[in-house]
């Protein structure tokens, strides 16, 4: 058909907005998917710091705390004994704390520690070493010999050491795989591929000069926007495998290769969401720069709102509660759901219903485009 094959000749004058946005889904998409890849359990493992000991004591119960000390962090040599330079060490970060045991220490059992004052994981340290001599201060005056003291207190810090701690989450989808990350994110940039390209294409279909050929053709309106849609479908069905085909091609060991069906099936559907966008963008303007920036103001908006950018569980209530009137919430929403479920739980009310919200405002968006450019063209806008 002539307006299919116009449409499509004429995507080619617009290909360097298209390769803009999939290297901006290409490098920031991969960049943001592989920090927020993987499982939060690990959020809470201890550290190990650098930690400079002087034992002026040298008895059984200093050598116990120096052992305890180098199972646990990282002991480098102190290179000096005087305390100021042990504490400007300390503080331009030569090593990140430093622990003084003086003379008398088995009987007294007082310390000097050395750590910045704006320190959370020196804090720390100086709280485990002091939990460490106060457990074996205790079987100390409850009659134990220092040997055996030590030795409970040891078997009591490795039980400790021995304990995980996990995030209790009955979705699991902390559990976030690479794949749910680039597909979060295309919801952005596949979005604005589409809206700029589609719409820039047709309206240089509205053009005065190639409108006019198209009308004296005897081509009815009906026949006319069929070729049209035709047209933009090739177009956003392009886009959407390009940017699928490379999320694959870019992680082939993913953990949740095996759901690809399920997350192509979820992007195939937004691209009719961006295709209705874009059909009514350019019923409303011919202008570049107005469906340029309409795009970004529509788009970057729900990307912000439904869950992107900032994952839906970090926005305020009111925000959630007004994404539900915007379609990329269901994507995001469909993208989670696919990432916390098994195979077979996939297809549930729920998910249905998350592709079925995403069509209902694709449609809404054809329809309204559509009636535009109906009336447009009756009054001769």
């Amino acid at each position: 058909m002539p307006v299919f094959k116009a449409t499509i000749r004429s995507l080619k004058t617009y290909y360097i907005t298209i390769l803009v946005y999939f290297l901006v889904f290409a490098v920031f998409g991969t960049m943001t998917s592989r920090m927020n890849s993987g499982s939060t359990d690990s959020l809470y493992e201890d550290v190990v710091l650098d930690v400079a000991v002087i034992d002026h004591d040298h008895s059984t119960f200093s050598e116990a705390l120096v052992n305890y000390l180098d199972t646990t962090q990282h002991l480098v040599d102190a290179n000096t004994t005087k305390p100021r330079e042990l504490n400007d060490n300390v503080r331009f970060d030569i090593y990140d704390y430093a622990l003084v045991i003086p003379e008398g220490f088995e009987t007294s059992h007082e310390l000097e520690y050395y750590t910045s004052s704006n320190s959370a994981s020196g804090y720390l340290m100086t709280e485990k070493i002091q939990s460490y001599v106060q457990d074996i201060v205790v079987y100390l005056n409850s009659g134990y010999p220092i040997e055996e003291a030590i030795a409970l207190t040891d078997e009591q810090i490795a039980d400790v050491d021995n304990t995980s701690a996990t995030i209790l989450d009955e979705t699991g989808t902390h559990q976030r795989s690479f794949f749910t990350g680039m597909f979060t994110f295309n919801g952005y940039t596949l979005l604005m591929m589409i809206c700029i390209s589609v719409g820039s294409v047709m309206t240089y279909m509205k053009e005065k000069d190639v409108n006019n050929r198209i009308t004296v053709s005897g081509m009815s309106f009906v026949k006319r926007n069929i070729g049209l849609f035709l047209s933009v479908l090739v177009i956003g069905i392009l886009l959407t495998s390009a940017s699928i085909l490379f999320t694959i091609v870019t992680n082939l060991g993913d953990s949740a290769i095996h759901k690809i069906g399920y997350f192509s099936l979820n992007t195939f559907v937004l691209m009719f969401v961006g295709l209705g966008i874009a059909y009514f963008i350019s019923s409303i303007t011919k202008n570049d720069s107005i469906i340029s920036m309409l795009s970004n103001m529509i788009v970057l908006s729900m990307a912000f709102l439904c869950g992107v950018f900032i994952q839906t569980e970090l926005l305020d209530d009111t925000i959630v509660a007004i994404s539900h009137f915007l379609p990329l919430y269901w994507y995001v929403q469909a993208t989670n759901y696919i990432n916390a479920h098994a195979l077979g739980e996939m297809f549930s009310t729920d998910f249905l219903t998350y592709l079925a919200m995403q069509l209902v405002f694709a449609a809404i968006f054809f329809v309204a485009g559509l009636i535009i450019s109906r009336k447009k063209e009756q009054y001769a806008i």
